[in-house]
């Protein structure tokens, strides 16, 4: 009779894991499934949570060619001032430094990766802003995901995205990514994206969008620009992310400006 009690148990653990759904919820997603950083954990640990803020960190681009014609990063002709998509976009998800292959919350406070790994659904902070005011919604994940994969684009983004079918909003706070294929990568490849608002260019093909000022929801915004000698990015006043467990302790200066040098030698 044990054997076939044994058996019956079984046959029920198999029907339970056939008929429900079990659905990987959390305020983070981890590659191999450890996450090193509890839900509701305060900082991370080498951050400073006390550091003063204030001052202007003054540094020279990163880019091979630190001079720059346009202020969008994304699109295909120009060069764009260096460090701008860093200071002025964030992302679903953000990764800490002190870890491989996990990220957490930061405009999304939950990521769903079902046991098909076939989507990822995303539950946005409610008190997310763009620069403008305007909260981060839904729609605008899905028009920064179909911006990306469109011909406007540099053709890295396409090919980084090429296993993600598309972008759907379920509610205003809530954005579904569909998969072509199981990849355990692509929660954080999505996650990853730079999220940027619709109102950016309005009324134009993303390829006509060039100086318009970009409109992010990241900590800086641009400043004064001296064209030729440098750019100031500048602590947004309006910020709503400072609170945010995996932004207390970082971005300190009020000011970081960029200097601009033609001559590659005398920038070192």
């Amino acid at each position: 009779m044990r054997w076939l009690q044994n058996s019956i148990i079984a046959v029920f653990s198999a029907l339970g894991l056939l008929f429900c759904s079990p659905v990987w919820a959390a305020h983070a997603y981890s590659l191999w499934g450890d996450i090193k950083y509890p839900a509701g954990f305060a900082h991370f640990d080498y951050v400073n949570p006390k550091a003063p803020k204030g001052g202007e960190l003054v540094a020279v681009s990163n880019l091979r060619v630190s001079t720059f014609d346009k202020y969008n990063p994304f699109n295909i002709k120009g060069t764009s001032p260096a460090y701008l998509s860093d200071l002025m976009f964030e992302s679903l998800l953000t990764g800490s430094a002190d870890e491989l292959g996990t990220a957490y919350g930061l405009l999304a406070e939950d990521v769903d990766v079902p046991a098909d790994g076939l989507s990822a659904t995303f539950k946005l902070r409610p008190n997310a802003r763009f620069h403008d005011g305007k909260p981060v919604l839904a729609d605008d994940v899905k028009y920064t995901f179909d911006t990306l994969t469109s011909k406007f684009v540099q053709p890295g983004y396409r090919s980084l995205l090429e296993d993600v079918a598309r972008a759907e909003v379920i509610s205003p706070l809530v954005v579904k990514f569909h998969f072509k294929r199981k990849n355990r990568e692509l929660p954080l490849t999505v996650g990853g994206l730079p999220i940027f608002s619709r109102e950016w260019g309005r009324g134009k093909t993303f390829d006509k969008v060039i100086t318009d000022t970009p409109i992010g929801s990241g900590r800086y915004k641009i400043g004064p620009v001296n064209y030729g000698k440098d750019i100031t990015y500048v602590r947004d006043p309006k910020y709503r992310g400072d609170g945010i467990n995996v932004k207390v302790g970082s971005g300190n200066f009020d000011r970081i400006t960029i200097k601009i040098y033609k001559d590659n030698v005398a920038r070192l």
